[in-house]
């Protein structure tokens, strides 16, 4: 496998030691840098490198991993993100999962697209997190409410422009983590893991 040059990826788990909602929340954190990212004190001094142009298999292989486990993925863009109303908000199967991914990482350049959440919500309980996660959206993210939907199985991927940030509950971390090795076993960058 080639590796492209200049720029990896950096993956950190948050565990609940640094869970802010009583163990509840707990986090798998992958972002893309330059290599040269530590030579400067100011990261704002580095170009904007978007991860789903860079690195677009580890969002699409976390997600065909959640869809593989039982989930169904159901995506939220920003009302102002474009052509959002072209692509499905959910998506069942592997073979479907294209049809939302590939119009999204079309856009990866794109700011008006960020943050985009990628649910994956448990097929038996699909409706009513789907209102849950209307409510937590509704809210403008409501931290309550994003507790109850990971409490009750839902997980999520978030897409900012240099980032994936994959939430679930606690008792689910090692599963995140496990899903997020498998994905970044596809990527031709360098991956480093924060093992603290």
């Amino acid at each position: 496998m080639t590796q492209d040059r200049g720029y990896m990826l950096t993956v950190a788990v948050h565990g609940p030691d640094q869970s802010r909602s009583e163990n509840i929340a707990c986090a798998v954190l992958i972002d893309v840098v330059g290599d040269d990212y530590r030579r400067t004190s100011n990261l704002d001094e580095l170009p904007q490198v978007f991860i789903l142009e860079k690195a677009p298999t580890v969002a699409t292989r976390v997600c065909e991993q959640m869809i593989e486990a039982g989930f169904i993925m159901y995506a939220q863009a920003p009302p102002d993100a474009p052509d959002v109303g072209v692509w499905p908000t959910s998506v069942r199967t592997k073979a479907d999962l294209p049809t939302l991914l590939a119009p999204v990482l079309r856009q990866a350049r794109e700011s008006r697209l960020y943050p985009l959440a990628l649910w994956a919500l448990p097929r038996t309980r699909e409706q009513e997190l789907v209102r849950t996660v209307a409510a937590f959206s509704a809210l403008r993210g409501d931290p309550a409410i994003f507790a109850d939907a990971l409490a009750r199985g839902a997980m999520r991927l978030t897409a900012f422009p240099s980032s994936l940030t994959l939430s679930v509950k606690c008792d689910e971390l090692s599963t995140a983590e496990a899903w997020v090795r498998a994905a970044t076993r596809s990527v031709e960058l360098k991956v480093e893991w924060d093992t603290e």
